[in-house]
């Protein structure tokens, strides 16, 4: 930051280093909309899931839910068959209230939203 500094002062050519808050933020969210997208993807060719499902306090005291998603993955070679239990955080959901009634209506709502059926539920923890 300090090499930054001085070259901003000394009016020095300066390479795109993409500092601002801004897009930092924007950089994160496109990486975790293409990252959903591919673990979305492999739980809907894995077909059957489960979910797990926890709710906090965030940094700034409001209520939030962690959407876990854990699915097999069969891979499948001539010389052997290897199988991988896959476990990803799926988002930091807001929420009113802990209760079990809110919960479900969020987890439902993000299930339909990503496209994955509950029917292809196996579980849920909360």
């Amino acid at each position: 930051m300090e090499e930054h500094i001085r070259r901003v002062l000394n009016k020095e050519k300066i390479e795109a280093t993409y500092l601002e808050k801004t897009i930092q933020n924007e950089l994160m969210e496109f990486l975790h909309d293409n990252r959903k997208h591919d673990i979305i993807a492999q739980v809907q060719k894995a077909k059957y899931y489960s979910v797990i499902l926890d709710s906090t306090l965030d940094a700034s005291k409001a209520e939030q839910m962690t959407f876990v998603v854990r699915f097999v993955y069969i891979q499948d070679s001539e010389s052997e068959v290897q199988v991988i239990i896959n476990e990803h955080i799926l988002g930091f959901l807001p929420i009113e209230r802990s209760i079990a009634k809110e919960l479900s209506e969020v987890l439902l709502e993000e299930l339909e939203k990503n496209r994955l059926k509950v029917e292809n539920m196996t579980m849920v923890s909360i």
